[in-house]
């Protein structure tokens, strides 16, 4: 009986070995994405402000919930809006530039070449218009996204409701104030 040569004993056993962890690697691949199948995905924006009739802005948060498959508006913890994505008519974007005038003649009484400055830029502001219809009576919802996460929540729009939102452009931007 021809015994084996330390080099094949151990090549086999590398073999072996490999053999096993490639199984075990595949077999954790399948359960983690079977895993992930029967779970909807939520998406949350908290840098929003909710606008209401009185045009004033209260901190709100966005959340694209394929659970439930509407869009949630929540102010305080509580639900303002559950809006399902089938009941979504438009939603639109837009943004507002202004130049900071009050700010600059506030800043103006402490130092007056830092006031001057402030007057002439500009602050941008982005808006989100959900329209949708409860029942038979048409609702608007509008919030004020930040600027860091305007880009993300229109794409998320797009993603969780199927629908692009209209580019209405930019508001007041050649009126005077």
């Amino acid at each position: 009986m021809a015994s084996l040569s330390f080099p094949a004993a151990a090549a086999r056993k590398s073999e072996r070995v490999k053999r096993i962890v490639s199984v075990l690697l595949i077999d954790l691949m399948l359960t983690l994405v079977l895993a992930g199948l029967g779970r909807a995905e939520e998406t949350t924006f908290r840098r929003v402000k909710l606008l209401d009739m009185k045009n004033k802005q209260t901190r709100a948060t966005l959340i694209f919930s394929d659970n439930a498959k509407a869009l949630i508006v929540r102010r305080s913890n509580r639900d303002f809006a559950t809006i399902p994505y089938d009941r979504i008519d438009n939603i639109s974007y837009e943004f507002t530039k202004k130049h900071r005038i009050k700010l600059g003649v506030i800043s103006m009484l402490a130092t007056p070449v830092v006031g001057v400055a402030v007057m002439f830029t500009k602050s941008t502001s982005h808006w989100l218009d959900i329209d949708y219809h409860d029942e038979s009576m048409p609702k608007s919802v509008v919030l004020r996204m930040d600027k860091r996460e305007s880009q993300a929540i229109l794409d998320a729009v797009k993603k969780h409701t199927g629908k692009k939102a209209e580019f209405l452009g930019c508001r007041l931007c050649n009126m005077k104030n």
